[in-house]
């Protein structure tokens, strides 16, 4: 599942795949070198939560994006937890 994902992520993003370390499931995590307005952030975090979802309700994706604050953002699906 969390190959899949990686598969189907735009190639603008650099992600990767690891194991988590709390249990036997898979996690990616996403980083994009841009700097976008705030909504674009939430368009592109939203895009990235719901193709994890579709491959399957517990995968875990990770994505960190610079906020036009300057401040580094990092959203993890599911749940929607968001971190800075």
């Amino acid at each position: 599942m969390a190959s899949s994902f990686l598969e189907s992520v735009p190639l603008e993003w650099e992600t990767t795949m690891s194991q988590r370390d709390d249990g036997d499931e898979w996690q990616c995590v996403c980083e994009r070198d841009w700097t976008p307005t705030y909504a674009d952030l939430v368009l592109d975090t939203h895009r990235l939560w719901s193709l994890a979802l579709t491959i399957h309700p517990r995968l875990w994706a990770y994505t960190g994006m610079h906020h036009e604050t300057g401040d580094l953002f990092w959203y993890v699906a599911p749940p929607m937890l968001e971190f800075d």
